[in-house]
């Protein structure tokens, strides 16, 4: 991992004539003028090549329209690939619970083969496209984590910046990793703003995860963001763009007005998931920082970068009822309760939960309250047992190695035995 100190740079503004080109990242190839797609030939399950993807910021390839379907469809034949991992993952038959892996929701466009969602799997499958012969184009679905097969990522479209080492969307991102060089959030700001710059906003789960990748074995444990609170909890970018994605640590009950990433690979107390999460913290702390400046430049009219593609705000995916635990899928970010948690007197009842990431992520389930007499089993898609929880504990995380994950409870004996229930928050891990 490269360290990186910047220096304070005086910048000159482009005239319009010298506006930046469009380009892909080094190793991926532009198709359609406006997607940056890379082939990987190796026969794997569907979670590692999502994780491959996403150590880009990327995800598997998705496809919106059929001009693009025939244009990923010859890319990948042409890399000599007969069927193909691609950024899609569906939960029943019916296509309206079909999703793209990129977050942008449900599927609007899809060119699935006749049978196809097949109707065989309890929860979820992927998709995948074939290349070859008169199904050459079309889609179909399978297990997830059973099935391997080659896979092609996408990342988003830049804009050209030969100053730039790390340019990823159209922006730039300038970082200081110097040991024992930190600031406070005013000073931060001020080095980033000597570089036409501000410190980092995010406004998407593959934003988090490509500056995630930034900070990969760099000795770094967190950064500031540069987002301030308007009132307790509430938080908006200084520079300016919409706070419409957020990363909020389930764990955090502070209440400052800075906030920080976590930037590395390690469990929290408690077995806490915090890698990537963003933590309330005080503006004269001192941190790490991220600058990112935006490169003058201009995308083609048809594109959407992830910061301007509205469907990207989390959005809550209720395919069955929302009201009855034993029949709610729900699609993270959410949070889930045990059956009554927090009335007086706590009713019994017995709830199965079915609880998903969109395929790109695995689920990640943060209990920031745990009191149970039965236990709380987690399994995943395949009903194989993740985790079997009982008793009072503190605040912990549980991962599920899967795009699906089962939770069930009994609440018969908690108010009898002393215990309240917990609460949990999903989050895309």
């Amino acid at each position: 991992m490269r360290l990186s100190f910047f220096p304070i740079l005086f910048t000159i503004l482009l005239p319009s004539c010298l506006l930046a080109d469009t380009v892909c990242p080094f190793g991926f190839t532009l198709i359609n003028q406006q997607k940056c797609l890379k082939v990987y030939t190796d026969q794997v399950q569907h979670l590692d090549a999502t994780e491959q993807c996403t150590s880009f910021g990327g995800t598997l390839v998705t496809i919106k329209n059929a001009i693009d379907n025939r244009a990923v469809a010859n890319f990948a034949a042409n890399a000599g690939l007969s069927s193909f991992w691609i950024g899609g993952f569906c939960y029943t038959r019916d296509e309206v619970a079909c999703f793209h892996d990129d977050s942008s929701g449900v599927m609007t466009y899809n060119n699935f083969g006749a049978g196809y969602p097949q109707n065989n799997f309890a929860i979820g499958q992927c998709v995948y496209m074939k290349t070859s012969g008169t199904s050459a184009g079309q889609w179909a679905t399978n297990s997830c984590h059973r099935e391997t097969m080659p896979y092609v990522c996408e990342v988003p479209l830049t804009l050209e910046d030969t100053t730039c080492q790390d340019n990823y969307n159209g922006y730039c991102y300038l970082y200081n990793e110097i040991p024992g060089h930190t600031l406070d959030f005013k000073g931060a700001q001020a080095i980033c703003q000597a570089n036409n710059a501000n410190l980092a906003s995010i406004h998407s789960k593959q934003e988090l995860d490509y500056i995630k990748t930034l900070y990969r074995g760099s000795g770094v444990n967190e950064i500031f963001l540069g987002a301030q609170a308007s009132k307790p909890h509430v938080f908006k970018w200084i520079d300016g763009s919409p706070f419409g994605y957020s990363y909020r640590n389930p764990f955090d009950n502070s209440t400052e007005n800075c906030l920080k990433m976590s930037v590395i690979e390690e469990m929290g107390p408690n077995q806490q998931m915090i890698f990537g999460t963003w933590t309330e913290t005080g503006c004269q702390e001192v941190n790490n920082f991220l600058c990112k400046r935006k490169i003058v430049g201009k995308f083609p009219e048809s594109f959407k970068s992830l910061e301007t593609e509205k469907s990207l705000v989390p959005i809550h995916y209720d395919i069955t009822d929302p009201s009855n635990c034993n029949n709610t899928m729900l699609i993270a970010p959410g949070t889930i309760t045990s059956f009554g948690y927090g009335t007086s007197p706590l009713p019994g009842g017995f709830c199965n939960y079915k609880i998903a990431a969109i395929g790109a992520y695995r689920v990640a389930i943060h209990f920031i309250d745990f009191s149970t007499w039965y236990n709380v089993d987690v399994t995943d898609q395949f009903g194989e047992n993740v985790a079997r929880l009982y008793n009072t504990r503190d605040p912990f995380s549980v991962l599920v190695e899967s795009t699906v994950a089962v939770l069930t409870h009994d609440a018969d004996k908690d108010a009898s035995s002393d215990r309240h229930g917990f609460k949990a928050v999903i989050m895309p891990f």
